[in-house]
């Protein structure tokens, strides 16, 4: 046995592992009722993380770079199908405003053009408009979203940079703007979750 190549491909193969370890927190809290997940979030993501993808395919990103994206779309459509019966089905005004202009812009690029590259830049786009729901609900309602899941995410997204051998756009841009999207978001996360911690301590001091 190889081991050398074992380890390599172990390596290559974590983030997408750490990702999929990543969901299972949320799943757990979705199946207990502890969290709704949303179903104009979970289908959009799904439908963009699929465009990206395969941008990044066709524009020649290596099999190392394609493997969690590629898994992060089994995991989405897993959670856009639960949302289904155990989501959030309240669209809103807001979400829905997101969800369109994400689509039509992930769209009209697929339809238009035959440049993979402009693809996977649309596709990160709409990909990056999907998350702006999200940073809301984070800001609203800290306390429905997985602190753990998210930390995961994150750490799969830093690994993700770890594999990337050629600093190209087809290879780096996702990784890249996936990171960014992830630390921002764990970053809100924790910084409105230890708000709400602040509050809640005002709220209730202790007493001698």
């Amino acid at each position: 046995m190889n081991w050398h190549r074992f380890v390599e491909l172990l390596v290559c193969l974590s983030p997408a592992m750490v990702g999929l370890i990543a969901f299972l927190p949320y799943w757990t809290d979705i199946y207990k009722g502890k969290t709704r997940p949303s179903q104009a979030r979970w289908w959009t993501w799904t439908m963009l993380t699929v465009i990206s993808t395969v941008g990044k395919y066709r524009a020649g990103a290596d099999w190392q770079v394609i493997v969690l994206p590629a898994m992060l779309c089994l995991a989405q459509v897993t959670t856009a199908v639960w949302s289904v019966t155990r989501g959030d089905n309240d669209w809103g005004w807001f979400n829905s405003i997101c969800v369109v202009l994400a689509i039509l812009a992930a769209v009209l690029i697929w339809r238009y053009t035959n440049d993979p590259k402009l693809v996977l830049t649309l596709g990160i786009v709409g990909d990056g408009l999907g998350f702006i729901p999200t940073l809301r609900h984070i800001k609203a309602k800290p306390q429905e979203e997985n602190y753990l899941a998210w930390k995961l995410g994150w750490i799969s997204a830093l690994l993700e940079l770890f594999i990337v051998t050629k600093w190209n756009f087809a290879n780096a841009a996702w990784p890249i703007y996936y990171f960014v999207a992830m630390t921002i978001t764990i970053s809100m996360l924790w910084w409105y979750l230890r708000q709400q911690i602040r509050h809640l301590n005002r709220s209730f001091p202790e007493t001698e």
